[in-house]
């Protein structure tokens, strides 16, 4: 019980090791870091086979999966009415705008807003534009595009 200060002074001392030295004591751990891995891989697998030599074999695994699963879903189910009803529904947060963007003015539109299509029924055909004069062509457009919309027309 009674240790001298010169044995505790030695033990809060650090100690020089070698490059081999650390080198040797990283090698040993590691080798009982896998080796307690297999041991509680082989541990693992002792129990699991024990247990499924007690237990009678099933046909259907995947049935009692499901069951399982099944039950799961019903039980969280209960748990999320239960919750429901004592601490009431959740309500979603409001989302703070921002007066910058409150009173910022659109240029746009969503199309979800747009009312003209359903209240005229020009705007749900739209009319295409002929040309009447010269050889039946618009300026700025693909000649050979515009002959096969032409010809798909007729």
């Amino acid at each position: 019980m009674n240790r001298s200060f010169d044995d505790l002074a030695n033990e809060m001392n650090p100690v020089f090791l070698s490059r081999a030295e650390r080198e040797k004591l990283a090698i040993q751990r590691r080798e009982e870091e896998t080796a307690e891995k297999r041991r509680a891989l082989e541990q693992l697998q002792q129990r699991s086979r024990a247990i499924s030599s007690t237990e009678p074999s099933s046909s259907a695994p995947d049935e009692n999966y499901e069951k399982q699963a099944e039950r799961e879903r019903e039980r969280e189910k209960e748990v999320e009415a239960i919750k429901e009803q004592y601490l009431g529904l959740k309500k979603p947060k409001k989302r703070v705008i921002k007066p910058s963007e409150k009173f910022r003015f659109s240029f746009d539109w969503e199309n979800t807003e747009d009312t003209s299509r359903d209240m005229n029924v020009l705007y749900q055909n739209p009319h295409e534009a002929r040309p009447l004069f010269g050889r039946g062509f618009r300026a700025g457009m693909d000649r050979r595009e515009q002959k096969k919309l032409a010809g798909r027309l007729l």
